[in-house]
């Protein structure tokens, strides 16, 4: 499917088409998927699932402000630039967000009392801040962002 969006526009990227670029028939496809969406989604949860294994702690909410877990999280999460800048560049940043989110309510929720838009906020902010940085070319090393990030985590 990420090879498709880097030659045609996500809303004309058809079941068929993701069908033959991976070698499967149509019934494969729909027995583990209903829709485009579902398969980002599904990748896009496994690797928020690995980085929690790569990490092998609870992510609280003191966790997210920690300047050594956001440099973990800004150093895993850059081998997926080419995705996360090619699903922002075919206009379907939406579903990193709603991934974030979610992974942020799964996750995070639990041990945290505070109200969701916290956790809304911070989620927003840790993916919006990432997705800059990769696209303005990484000006900044992953230790000077994790500071930047860091600092204002703690300042709200």
């Amino acid at each position: 499917m990420i090879v498709l969006l880097d030659e045609v526009p996500y809303d004309q990227i058809t079941i068929s088409m993701i069908c033959k670029k991976a070698g499967i028939s149509r019934m494969t496809f729909y027995h583990y998927f209903c829709t485009k969406n579902d398969i980002m989604n599904n990748y896009i949860y496994e690797i928020f699932a690995s980085f929690q294994h790569h990490i092998s702690y609870p992510i609280t909410m003191e966790i997210i402000r920690d300047y050594d877990h956001i440099l973990q999280a800004i150093v895993f999460f850059d081998q997926y630039a080419s995705f996360v800048l090619t699903l922002r560049k075919s206009g379907q940043y939406c579903l990193l967000l709603d991934n974030v989110n979610h992974y942020f309510e799964e996750v995070v929720a639990p041990s945290y009392s505070g109200p969701l838009y916290d956790l809304y906020f911070y989620s927003g902010a840790l993916l919006n801040a990432f997705v800059m940085w990769e696209e303005s070319g990484k000006k900044e090393t992953p230790e000077e962002l994790a500071v930047i990030m860091c600092r204002l985590m703690k300042s709200t």
